[in-house]
């Protein structure tokens, strides 16, 4: 039986607090626009920064994965990116999704404080982990039951115990198909845990709606969202639900008929009329779920399609499957 303490929040939350955002349900006096933005673009033409951690030991990074399957670290003092780890020996055309199952697509990362390894969640390749010399990572589970992971997205471990806990999107999509994880409501996903000790991995959660982010609160609940120092919670937005995606939520079965009869990247479509015009969004919210602040970039002009806001020293990382950079707010 799961412990009761024990939760996560899936994509219908998410699409919940966007719903309410497009129908002006939150008031205004609680929006921020912080104005000191650094966008840091993303070197050899990859894109994609989605997720952020920072090594404990020397306070080195961001580190971060990219689209052609490297995960880079920041150097803060030289202005530049450098190569950390990869998660595939196949380098070979890597870049564009139609290489992603052959080069890797590193999303989550947390490092293992207690062992100095860096975690990986990758979509194709699932749990793997990395020494702090970086390099080739090292496969921690790729199959569950006999059967591959489909779609490992997320992670957090618990740095008392060495669980891991992460997140497996879906059953019968892979990263490249998201956006018919999300039209058709489909409901395969799992939340997993993996101890780092006897090496065995469990399922702790099945039947989930695309179980994107998990995040340890600080008395060690898993949630969907990223904690900063004091407890609070970032919750990254990549767009607000357009009326036309609201109508085909509600009606699931017409993506599973058009993606049959119509010859056209039908996944490609829906990832365009997802993104809109294109804004950034993101939602901080206290211990108790309460909204203490809505960070927007309106219009899309500094920052756009957020992943992920990490919160550390005064700064906001925000990152994004779909930008060619990191962004940087200061806050202080």
């Amino acid at each position: 039986m799961l412990n009761s303490k024990l939760f996560l929040s899936v994509s219908t939350g998410i699409l919940l607090i966007s719903l309410l955002l497009s129908l002006g349900i939150f008031l205004s006096n609680n929006h921020s626009i912080y104005k000191d933005v650094e966008v840091i673009p993303i070197d050899g033409g990859a894109i994609g920064p989605e997720s952020f951690d920072f090594n404990p030991v020397d306070g080195t990074g961001p580190y971060t994965g990219v689209s052609d399957g490297r995960i880079i670290r920041w150097i803060a003092t030289e202005g530049r990116w450098t190569d950390f780890a990869i998660t595939s020996p196949n380098r070979k055309g890597c870049g564009g999704p139609e290489m992603e199952h052959i080069c890797g697509r590193p999303l989550g990362l947390k490092f293992d404080n207690s062992r100095g390894k860096l975690l990986i969640a990758d979509a194709y390749f699932g749990l793997l982990s990395v020494g702090p010399n970086g390099g080739l990572a090292t496969s921690l589970v790729s199959k569950d039951q006999g059967l591959p992971l489909m779609f490992s997205n997320s992670l957090d471990i618990d740095q008392t115990d060495g669980v891991v806990y992460f997140t497996d999107s879906s059953q019968r999509y892979t990263r490249r198909d998201h956006m018919l994880v999300v039209l058709t409501d489909e409901k395969s996903g799992r939340l997993l845990k993996y101890d780092l000790e006897n090496r065995k991995v469990r399922v702790i959660l099945y039947n989930l709606t695309f179980p994107n982010g998990v995040t340890l609160s600080q008395d060690g609940y898993p949630d969907n969202i990223k904690r900063n120092q004091k407890g609070e919670f970032w919750v990254a937005m990549f767009s607000k639900e357009s009326k036309i995606l609201r109508w085909v939520h509600s009606k699931p079965w017409i993506v599973y008929v058009l993606n049959k009869i119509i010859p056209i990247n039908f996944v490609r479509v829906s990832s365009h009329i997802a993104k809109g015009k294109g804004e950034g969004l993101a939602i901080k919210l206290g211990v108790n779920g309460e909204i203490l602040e809505i960070l927007e970039d309106v219009h899309g002009k500094k920052w756009k399609y957020a992943s992920e806001v990490m919160e550390r020293d005064g700064n906001l990382w925000i990152g994004s499957v779909e930008n060619n950079a990191a962004i940087k707010l200061k806050t202080q």
